[in-house]
């Protein structure tokens, strides 16, 4: 039987979306429009950087277990029997076997990966503990005009699957608005993931993913804002909406 490929970290190839831009822009406009992009660009490296972590631990403490496996073995008759049934199990699930609750799962489950909302917050506000300067998403191209526009460049897996993402939020039709998008963006990152990673981690990411692309909505939906390939346009919003100001994420240097 063919073994199942793991996940691997993005490949470094570069890629880069351009937008459109048109009328007037505030500075917090500008503000919003980056900083949200950039969020969604980041929490999408921090799922795949989790999930070959996830992977890589779980790899380890199977290799762990079968090696404590075979010392039990050559203790004789005792440990054949105690262990037999389990043996048995292991052999057969391989990594999955963990889940179980076995002889000495406190050992394994003391070195499980453990994620939480905690430790993913603080990725987001310390990008540098798990994406390298190189990957970081940078600014091609920036012309504030009406017509105007900007270019993002960063690796091209994950902004691949931003630009799709992102034109399938800001041009859903009226009827389609607010349904269903945090269930699109948690497929999203369980296929990047290669569902390696815990459903509450998912749902966690997908409501930081969902909070940006939705704070850049005003933009779109005024005009302001365009991806430059998409072939929708935006439901128009109504006169006088304002974009949601956003707290500033910590300058932790390189």
């Amino acid at each position: 039987m063919e073994q199942k490929r793991g996940v691997e970290p993005f490949a470094r190839e570069i890629d880069s979306i351009d937008f459109q831009t048109a009328n007037k822009w505030s500075a917090n406009d500008l503000s919003v429009c980056l900083a949200s992009i950039d969020e969604v660009y980041l929490a999408f490296l921090l799922a795949r950087h989790l999930a070959v972590e996830v992977q890589r631990t779980v790899e380890r403490l199977a290799e762990e277990s079968a090696e404590f496996l075979r010392e039990v073995e050559g203790l004789g008759p005792p440990g054949d029997i105690f262990l037999y049934e389990w043996i048995r199990l292991i052999r057969r699930l391989g990594p999955r076997a963990l889940r179980f609750p076995l002889p000495f799962a406190g050992y394994a489950q003391a070195q499980a990966p453990g994620l939480s909302w905690t430790s993913i917050e603080r990725y987001l506000t310390n990008p540098s503990l798990f994406i390298d300067p190189a990957d970081e998403l940078l600014i091609g191209r920036v012309e504030m005009a009406s017509p105007g526009g900007f270019t993002l460049k960063g690796l091209g897996e994950p902004l691949r699957e931003i630009r799709e993402l992102i034109k399938d939020v800001w041009y859903r039709n009226r009827q389609e608005r607010h349904r269903g998008e945090l269930e699109l963006i948690k497929q999203k990152l369980q296929l990047i993931t290669q569902y390696r990673l815990s459903e509450p981690i998912i749902e966690e990411l997908s409501v930081v993913v969902l909070k940006d692309v939705t704070d850049v909505k005003p933009l779109v939906e005024s005009g302001k804002l365009a991806i430059a390939d998409a072939d929708r346009e935006p439901a128009p919003t109504p006169k006088g909406s304002v974009t949601r100001r956003r707290p500033r994420r910590p300058n932790t240097g390189t």
